[in-house]
């Protein structure tokens, strides 16, 4: 029998519990603990094997949790300790997965219509249903038309429409769009997030691919080796990562090798190995703060502001800081054109090698000096040893 959840938030439709999944001596999950908010995107985030898959595979019931306790609507779904299991089919949740599912002996109307069918629901409504729900993701007139003569994108709306035939209250997704090309998988995105606004409904998501999930979540839950990293909303996550691991996978950052000169919390100075000086009023992540502490730089490639100086590589100017405060010279070694942007690897007065983003509309050749600024509060401080395994 279920149970209530004791001082529940109203808002919150799925909630894990320190919940742990192992499969013989193999841990698969190490004791997650987050919670789904009704009628947001929440994403699990991360690299293949880190416990994504498993984790929303216990959230419909198609795995048992090995400890730890799963609440879904104010109710206790799964629970070990306590003798509960609530079966997938009592669960009102749909799922979408990687491979669609599709079953090619049916037609698209047949296909949507399995889970009322199933339930036993009567015809009238069955049809009323499936008609609705294929209006929505605009498959109406295909109804008829055999599973097997369906395009990627129209195999994935089968499947979308299937899962929200019969109003569930949660929709669970793992990688939907990891087989579709490059462009269709960006039109996927806006449909599923357009639909998810205009129903209102919960979606549990979950993918390998960064750029998916900054696009598409509410919030992320970004895993690694099994366990939930960091929770946050997308943008706090990508500029105020609070882990190497989550850092290192949303994107890339360009890490320099520092020594830490003073200062305080959100105001340090610091001393980059060819000797420059910079400021950083960015979130500190550095537990262990002292004068004469080896550290990281870290900002994102985006982040960093160059501009021409129209001198060439080679000449007699400084190698080291300009007049300007954060701001160093560098070479520009190569330049990549990719249409909306340059990729640039610049060589530091030291040495260091970074690659940063440049706006075509200036005029970049490579050979050239460039003058690098580094925003003071875009900087974030590391321990030295802060690398992701």
């Amino acid at each position: 029998m279920s149970q209530s959840s004791p001082g529940a938030a109203p808002d919150t439709v799925l909630r894990f519990e320190s919940v742990r999944k192992t499969y013989g001596e193999f841990i698969a999950v190490k004791g997650s603990s987050f919670s789904l908010k009704r009628g947001e995107i929440l994403t699990l985030l991360g690299p293949s094997g880190c416990g994504k898959t498993t984790t929303l595979r216990m959230a419909i019931g198609l795995e048992r949790a090995s400890e730890g306790r799963i609440w879904f609507d104010d109710r206790l779904v799964d629970c070990v300790a306590e003798r509960i299991f609530v079966p997938p089919e009592k669960r009102q949740m749909g799922m979408v997965f990687q491979s669609y599912a599709i079953w090619p002996h049916m037609n698209v109307f047949d296909n949507v219509a399995y889970p009322l069918k199933a339930r036993g629901r009567p015809a009238a409504e069955i049809r009323e249903a499936v008609h609705k729900v294929l209006d929505l993701v605009g498959l109406r007139e295909f109804e008829q038309r055999s599973s097997t003569k369906l395009s990627g994108g129209q195999q994935q709306r089968v499947a979308v429409a299937r899962a929200l035939v019969f109003g569930p209250d949660l929709l669970l997704m793992d990688e939907p769009f990891s087989n579709l090309d490059a462009k269709l998988r960006d039109q996927m995105r806006t449909e599923v997030k357009l639909l998810q606004r205009r129903l209102g409904i919960s979606v549990l998501f979950v993918t390998h691919d960064q750029s998916e999930a900054l696009a598409l979540s509410d919030r992320l839950a970004v895993m690694r080796g099994g366990e939930v990293e960091q929770v946050g909303e997308p943008r706090d996550l990508y500029e105020h990562p609070g882990t190497p691991a989550v850092r290192d996978f949303l994107g890339r950052t360009i890490l320099l090798p520092a020594t830490l000169r003073g200062g305080s919390p959100g105001e340090w100075q610091v001393t980059l190995a060819e000797g420059a000086d910079l400021a950083v009023t960015g979130m500190n992540h550095h537990p262990d703060a002292r004068p004469g502490a080896a550290c990281l730089l870290g900002i994102r490639p985006e982040q960093v502001v160059v501009t021409p100086d129209g001198s060439t590589q080679g000449s007699s100017a400084s190698h080291g800081t300009s007049a300007a405060p954060n701001t160093l010279h560098a070479d520009i070694l190569a330049l990549l054109f990719l249409g909306d942007r340059y990729e640039a690897t610049l060589r530091l007065g030291s040495g260091a090698l970074i690659s940063v983003l440049l706006p075509p509309a200036e005029h970049w050749r490579e050979g050239a000096r460039g003058s690098i600024h580094f925003p003071a509060a875009r900087l974030q401080l590391w321990p030295a040893e802060a690398t992701a395994a």
